[in-house]
């Protein structure tokens, strides 16, 4: 009798698992279908493609995006720091103009500048280890890197880079 009891139990415990796998199939299946049905609002372009009914603006003017404007305020950050050669914050901010669109080579003068004018600023010299990582100029990085670590010596990430630049 106890035979039974088990062979039923396992045959009921396999029986419920193909019928919960096979519901579980259909309610993904019916999400991904309706997932892929396109929007009925806003859709007509712009800044808000795409985006549900009533989702307020993202951000921009009303045409879009505004890259001359913004071209101007990248350009007034940079000559702010040419400018201002003991400016920390804007050697910092320069900095990081460069890096946000990816142009590195561009920003280790002004990261080179503010860890000048700050030496005591971890984060700046571990951006600047970052900055010469990135450019493949890992002497450099290292150099950058161990000062970081003199600072805040716990540091896991540059440790890690630190090790990185040994292996490359």
């Amino acid at each position: 009798m106890k035979k039974d009891n088990v062979l039923f139990g396992i045959a009921g415990l396999l029986l419920g698992a193909i019928i919960g796998f096979m519901f579980a199939n259909s309610v993904n299946r019916n999400a991904a279908q309706t997932s892929a049905l396109p929007m009925t609002a806003n859709t007509a372009g712009g800044p808000n493609q795409g985006l549900p009914p009533g989702h307020p603006p993202t951000g921009g003017d009303e045409t879009g995006s505004n890259p001359a404007g913004m071209q101007a305020e990248v350009q007034q950050t940079i000559d702010r720091a040419k400018s201002e050669p003991q400016n920390f914050d804007a050697q910092i901010q320069a900095a990081n103009m460069f890096t946000q669109i990816g142009r590195t080579e561009p920003a280790l003068p002004f990261l080179e500048a503010a860890a000048k004018l700050n030496p005591t600023d971890t984060k700046s010299l571990i951006d600047l280890g970052n900055g010469y990582f990135d450019a493949d100029k890992f002497e450099e990085a290292e150099k950058w890197y161990t000062k970081a670590l003199e600072k805040d010596p716990k540091n896991v990430n540059v440790r890690t880079d630190l090790g990185l630049t040994f292996f490359f």
